[in-house]
């Protein structure tokens, strides 16, 4: 008798627990629809902040501030999020289809985050348009042209090293 009681009341919890851990298939399609539309690379800018991410299949995303001349980057993690993409940054960034479902516009958000005093409103905005970064190949010309013979080179040495990061004088062509 405590057995099947026992069978009973898990059978019980498992059909009430296993559809709240892993929801319904509708809800999955829902968010499998809303956060495939959003991979690829996006990009806004407001004043002198640029805000570029480039969100990966896999879960992954590069999120690249650049605010009046200095930048940060991340490498973190999204998850699908009701209908769309959350990705996990501090500030946190909710992604939505952009309107009327255009595949080259994305709706975001930023949280705000009082705990460290971080209002979005103060250096960019809480809510805003991105616009897809476009794969675009350059015209065969320009792609067939000859490649520089110091670049044919399997190994660099010392002296390209030392030369790094440092400009060479310009050649004078007006004699």
């Amino acid at each position: 008798m405590n057995r099947i009681l026992l069978i009973a009341v898990t059978s019980i919890i498992i059909a009430v627990l296993l559809p709240l851990a892993v929801g319904t298939e509708k809800e999955q399609k829902s968010n499998d629809q809303g956060w495939q539309k959003l991979i690829g690379s996006w990009e806004v800018t407001s004043a002198q902040t640029s805000l570029i991410l480039s969100i990966e299949a896999d879960h992954k995303v590069l999120v690249l501030w650049i605010r009046k001349g200095s930048h940060s980057m991340l490498r973190t993690s999204w998850k699908p999020f009701h209908g769309g993409i959350l990705v996990q940054a501090l500030p946190r960034i909710r992604l939505w289809p952009g309107r009327n479902n255009s595949a080259d516009e994305l709706r975001a958000e930023l949280e705000a985050v009082p705990e460290i005093g971080y209002d979005p409103n103060k250096e960019f905005h809480e809510r805003f348009f991105m616009r897809r970064i476009k794969y675009q190949e350059l015209p065969k010309q320009w792609l067939d042209r000859p490649f520089p013979e110091q670049w044919k080179r399997e190994t660099l040495d010392a002296e390209w090293n030392a030369s790094a990061g440092k400009r060479r004088p310009a050649k004078d062509d007006s004699k």
